[in-house]
């Protein structure tokens, strides 16, 4: 009992293609856009940053000049922080001992920044919220030649930073999204153009499934990528499937007919037997039935080899000495040709990979054949030599040869090229399939009215 697996999601092919794009897509772009903004975050915070620092340095090259005048510290610092520029989004705060504290800029009157005036002991920035407005300070000992006069607070507020760059995500947030529908269209139109041809491949393939016409071929578009290749591969393989149904097909039609014959015969010789039939034609009769089914026998045999010729397991290779191969097949040939085989090999020591009992079997049957259609006076010559990496298996005869029209076909199944010999036709076509099996190849050199040569090759 079989049952069908069960399909997924309608979905095509293009949308799933494009949705994982999209979706890596957006995962760099939501990256990136993460890492940019953290990245902005930090400059902006370590440029403010710089800013109170030079800040720090000014207040303490002012209060270093006002000293170098002859004022007081404190009279030094109410000097600075009257000159404080009243439009200057900076703050200062500024404690020196017991004296209250003295303060310029828009957070003058923080009692948050005083509260941090206490216990200073070394430079620290900090991010603070004061009256809804966010603010960034560096609280720090003020110092001047080596004395510690007190601390101070220099503060700004950045709420007008931060909406610039919240100004800046937006834009970038838009960007973004512009880029990512722009990318998702190009997407789309490049993947129909790039499908198109496996969507043409495909509905051809379904019309050659519906039809059943092995004829029809896949265009192949003119680039030489993955789906170039696709399509030539496609038509390749229904090149062996045309090829391998045609002679399917044929394959049927001649073992039809072949066994159509001796069952004819069997029934015409049991038809014709009396009620009360003579001993000696019953006798006949069965002689000529026991015959036809030896012949159909030898037939079913034969399309069984040539049936699991293509099998992978058919042979099974090993080392053989090509000298003793040969005898070998001689000595199993003597009934057909007697002193009519002339073996000529290569030296001693010579070796092949083959599976031995296969390879003598596609060898006597070309003997056979050789003894079937030579004179019998003319001798048959059996031998062996090198084939580039393999050796090359030959049975010369000195008999007609093959028609020439007949050359293609010999070593097709059933053929007999208008020959009357005996046998079932499919010697010729065991060979090739033997052959082929032990990866190498089966063929004829033709001398017609002179003789020919059939030949295997075999690897080294």
């Amino acid at each position: 009992m079989t049952t069908e697996r069960g399909r997924g999601p309608l979905i095509g092919l293009r949308p799933r293609v494009l949705g994982w794009y999209l979706l890596l897509v957006g995962l760099a772009l939501l990256l990136t856009s993460v890492v940019t903004f953290r990245q902005a975050d930090r400059a902006q915070r370590e440029a403010v940053d710089v800013e109170l620092e030079e800040e720090v340095r000014d207040f303490a090259a002012g209060i270093q000049a006002g000293r170098n005048d002859g004022l007081t510290p404190r009279e030094a610092i109410d000097s600075y922080t009257d000159a404080w520029p009243p439009l200057d989004r900076d703050s200062l705060v500024v404690v020196v001992g017991s004296d209250p504290p003295r303060a310029a800029g828009p957070l003058a009157g923080s009692a948050d920044l005083q509260a941090l005036l206490a216990d200073v002991d070394a430079p620290e920035f900090r991010s603070l919220e004061i009256d809804g407005q966010q603010v960034r300070v560096l609280v720090t000992p003020v110092r001047l030649a080596g004395e510690e006069l007190g601390s101070a607070v220099v503060a700004r507020l950045t709420q007008s930073d931060q909406d610039a760059l919240r100004d800046r995500r937006i834009a970038v947030l838009i960007a973004t999204a512009i880029a990512f529908l722009v990318a998702s269209s190009i997407a789309w139109f490049t993947l129909g153009r790039l499908l198109l041809p496996v969507r043409q491949m495909a509905d051809t393939a379904d019309e050659i499934a519906s039809s059943g016409d092995l004829t029809r071929r896949i265009d192949v578009p003119a680039r030489s990528d993955e789906v170039g290749k696709l399509a030539t591969t496609f038509n390749r393989m229904l090149d062996r499937v045309e090829a391998s149904f045609q002679r399917e097909q044929r394959f049927i039609r001649e073992a039809s007919h072949e066994l159509r014959t001796p069952i004819t015969i069997c029934r015409g010789h049991l038809e014709v037997l009396p009620d009360d039939p003579d001993p000696a034609e019953v006798r006949a009769s069965i002689g000529v039935v026991v015959e036809e089914l030896g012949r159909m026998g030898r037939i079913l045999e034969d399309m069984s080899t040539l049936a699991r010729s293509e099998d992978p397991g058919f042979v099974r290779p090993e080392r053989v000495e090509v000298q003793r191969f040969l005898g070998d097949v001689a000595r199993s040939a003597e009934p057909l040709l007697g002193e009519r085989l002339v073996v000529g090999g290569p030296p001693a020591g010579a070796t092949m990979t083959c599976d031995p009992q296969r390879l003598a079997q596609a060898v006597l049957n070309l003997l056979q054949n050789a003894a079937l259609h030579s004179g019998d006076a003319t001798p048959v010559r059996l031998g062996a030599e090198p084939d580039g990496t393999g050796w090359r298996i030959t049975v010369s005869d000195q008999g007609g040869g093959v028609p020439v029209a007949d050359e293609e076909k010999v070593f097709q199944p059933f053929a007999r090229a208008g020959s009357r010999a005996p046998g079932s036709g499919l010697g010729l076509a065991i060979v090739r399939g033997i052959a082929e099996a032990h990866g190498g190849r089966a063929g004829l050199d033709n001398r017609p009215g002179r003789g020919a040569t059939f030949w295997v090759t075999v690897p080294s």
